[in-house]
């Protein structure tokens, strides 16, 4: 029998990015509701948006969110609490 050679990107690497990866420290929890609300939103947005549309509420609903989201993590990071 033949032995087949290992190419650079076989096992040997895959092997070498997972042994410096330590699955004990996954939080299985955590990472069941990450990967699941992923899962959920790729393939139930689009549903709802093909069987019940968006309506402007929606859309100025998103934007002020985005903009919330966006200016509490740029204003989160100028606030001097040493000052308070």
């Amino acid at each position: 029998m033949a032995r087949r050679k290992e190419s650079l990107l076989g096992r040997t690497q895959a092997n070498a990015i997972c042994s410096q990866f330590s699955f004990k420290r996954v939080n299985l929890l955590v990472s069941s509701f990450l990967i699941g609300t992923l899962f959920l939103s790729v393939t139930a947005v689009p549903l709802y948006l093909y069987f019940f549309g968006i309506d402007g509420f929606q859309v100025v609903l998103f934007l002020f969110m985005f903009f919330a989201c966006g200016f509490s993590i740029t204003l989160e990071g100028t606030i001097d609490y040493s000052r308070i």
